[in-house]
């Protein structure tokens, strides 16, 4: 990031101003916004611009941060802007415990025994105390060493402070040539291991067969490519899925899609109940998705390998897929290596 960007983000810290800080391989520059107008309860959807979506709630519930302010804009005008007065959004403080986990994440793969078509994915939190590291340090390193993948930031008083940097497109939409791309990702396992168990591949086809489920729905014709998507000490199995035409638009497909399976279990009700009944915490912006709408191009990744943040503070979200063929014990490590890896990003 420039040094410009990073005084901005800064500033926009500071004054409490939404701003999004986003990076993809569709958008390799670093785009930065800083946008006073969201604050506007009454702003109409704006047709290029960032867009934050909460986990398991509909488009029309979008938060929306338009391009308008450039870092220099920012910094030429930081005295004269007003940014939000009210009281932040408190991350949650506490970290999922082990013991706790173990219980109930054991009694729910009991259940999937007996429903081998069924997933349900469980989340667990870390809070870390950073006192030393302010977020927009955080975030310069995030987008310093992320590669490949989407890279984002972003600040609204509906959502508070948030960053992370995701490999799972959810959907990507060409408008000129009207191309859709969405990625199954689901299935990990360490880069020392070079064949996907049995376990791994029947949670990854559950993901797969939705999304081409909904591709089918939307009249979208489709093709599949297996692939690996690595990520820090480990890896997931990946399969592209794309397509061409149908009878929607993105974000009536987006209704459709998320959460996905990847992030929520299936069928969708059964796992949505055992969310709310084994978890804890709030999801917030946890499992939902941010995006990027242009003139050429409406993309949407889900968002995972990400943490809220408020002054000190850092919660840091991580999960995985349960089945019936799951181990409690191995979910728990996996989903500890995904907080550890963003921690690592983020250097907290």
């Amino acid at each position: 990031m420039t040094t410009e960007q990073v005084t901005a983000i800064e500033w926009c810290i500071y004054k409490k101003i939404p701003f999004f800080v986003f990076k993809d391989i569709y958008h390799k520059k670093i785009l930065f916004s800083a946008a006073p107008s969201a604050l506007d309860e009454n702003m109409p959807e704006p047709s290029r611009g960032f867009f934050i979506n909460s986990f398991a709630t509909p488009h029309g519930q979008n938060i929306w941060i338009p391009f308008e302010l450039s870092a220099k804009d920012v910094l030429d005008r930081r005295k004269s802007l007003c940014g939000y007065t009210g009281a932040d959004i408190e991350p949650w403080r506490e970290s999922t415990g082990h013991d706790t986990y173990i219980n109930k994440v054991s009694a729910l793969i009991d259940r999937l025994k007996t429903a081998p078509d069924e997933k349900t994915v469980i989340s667990c939190t870390e809070s870390i105390y950073s006192p030393e590291w302010p977020l927009a340090s955080a975030i310069d390193r995030m987008f310093s060493i992320s590669r490949e993948i989407c890279t984002f930031a972003f600040y609204h008083p509906k959502t508070g402070f948030w960053l992370g940097a995701t490999p799972e497109l959810l959907l990507h939409h060409d408008i000129k040539k009207d191309i859709y791309l969405s990625y199954s990702l689901a299935g990990t396992q360490t880069n020392d291991d070079t064949e996907w168990s049995k376990k791994n591949s029947r949670e990854h086809n559950i993901v797969t067969r939705y999304i081409c489920d909904v591709f089918d729905r939307f009249e979208i014709p489709h093709t599949t490519e297996i692939d690996d998507a690595p990520y820090g000490g480990f890896h997931h199995k990946l399969t592209r899925i794309a397509g061409t035409g149908g009878t929607a638009s993105f974000f009536e497909i987006l209704d459709a899609l998320s959460p996905t399976p990847a992030l929520c279990g299936f069928p969708k009700e059964q796992a949505l109940n055992d969310i709310a009944e084994i978890e804890d915490h709030p999801r917030r912006c946890y499992g939902g998705y941010v995006g990027l709408r242009d003139n050429d191009t409406e993309t949407a990744y889900v968002t995972i390998r990400c943490a809220q943040n408020l002054g000190s503070y850092y919660t840091i979200y991580g999960g995985g897929g349960i089945i019936g063929l799951s181990d409690a014990e191995e979910e728990w490590d996996e989903a500890m290596m995904k907080i550890d890896t963003v921690a690592e990003i983020m250097n907290l």
